[in-house]
């Protein structure tokens, strides 16, 4: 059945349609937590403990779900409908006109937004890693060469949907910024797990384990690591997410003084390792052989996936400064970048 005919069918029973996506939403709630019981999935998804208990039971009566001594757990015929139905439910219920007015507001290549609060609901950024591991499924069929940071969104998008050997011809590198911290080795994970999943080739960045400043200089001086750089470098797609600064451990690894220096500069978020700010300008220098943010303008495509008040800032910085940017957020996000002047 086509989109169009699905819309057609939506005009005929408006109801009987939200009631499907709900329960859709619930399954898929559930393939992110499971086994979960009825009272934490209420709590997780913030629906009342009985709608979680009526909807549960019409999806077991369905079979796309099973009821075990741990807790509920998608059947293997959910598992088919969720992958099945993920393009067409986005689709139907995506934000498509405040994604056409992020466009023209800001002058970027494309908005992608996924309903509700991430903030309010933790659910809401694994959907934000399910949309933008649909993006890259196609940009896998379009470009050649990925680098991916190591935030925790890209590593939601890493696990997102992905069918076998769809990445078969695509290459993806770590974007490392040497920093030593969660964010920087997370990119070697996050460039494993989607090539495991979508058969792309995947290359690592292993510097060693608390290497010293001049053991670093040493290994960004041999030709594996140089090669990885450069390819970073001159990457088709970008993905990354923002850190705003309260969570940045860059931020607090420094000294007061240092913190004190940084903040009359007024930064809004961090970045590939480098203090951002408003304006989407550069206020550090970048680090030991990272991507200096001015490059960013050199990708094809800028796959940014971000969402929550702490990183709306720095969300407009990089969106008033790149037009090759491809966002992904949530609703409250989208609203609240619309509402800037």
């Amino acid at each position: 059945m086509t989109e169009e005919a699905v819309k057609m069918l939506m005009q005929l029973n408006k109801e009987g349609f939200d009631t499907a996506v709900k329960r859709y939403e619930l399954l898929r709630a559930i393939s992110y937590v499971q086994p979960v019981g009825r009272r934490q999935l209420a709590l997780y998804t913030g629906r009342t403990e009985r709608e979680v208990r009526a909807e549960c039971e019409a999806l077991r009566a369905s079979g796309l779900l099973r009821v075990e001594s741990a807790g509920m757990i998608v059947s293997r015929s959910g598992y088919r409908l969720l992958e099945e139905l993920e393009e067409t439910v986005h689709s139907l219920t995506s934000a498509q006109q405040p994604e056409q007015e992020l466009v023209q507001k800001y002058g970027i290549m494309r908005a992608d937004i996924v309903s509700g609060d991430s903030d309010a609901h933790s659910l809401v950024r694994r959907d934000i890693g399910l949309c933008a591991a649909m993006q890259m499924r196609q940009y896998m069929k379009e470009y050649n060469t990925f680098a991916l940071t190591g935030h925790e969104i890209v590593g939601l998008m890493a696990d997102g949907g992905y069918p076998p050997d769809c990445g078969r011809g695509a290459v993806l590198y770590p974007a490392r910024t040497a920093q030593m911290n969660k964010e920087d080795t997370g990119a070697n994970s996050n460039c494993a797990r989607l090539g495991r999943k979508s058969g792309a080739e995947y290359k690592l960045l292993h510097l060693g384990s608390n290497p010293s400043l001049n053991e670093l200089e040493r290994r960004y001086h041999e030709p594996d690591v140089t090669h990885i750089v450069a390819a970073v470098e001159n990457a088709d797609v970008l993905v990354s997410g923002i850190t705003p600064l309260e969570k940045s451990q860059l931020f607090a690894s420094m000294s007061v003084r240092a913190q004190d220096l940084l903040m009359q500069s007024s930064p809004c978020c961090e970045l590939l390792g480098s203090f951002i700010r408003e304006d989407g300008r550069q206020i550090n220098n970048p680090p030991l052989y990272s991507l200096s943010v001015d490059e960013i303008a050199r990708f094809r495509v800028f796959l940014l996936l971000a969402s929550g008040a702490r990183e709306t800032a720095g969300i407009r910085a990089m969106i008033r400064r790149f037009s090759n940017v491809h966002l992904v957020t949530d609703e409250k996000t989208a609203k609240a970048l619309l509402e800037y002047e």
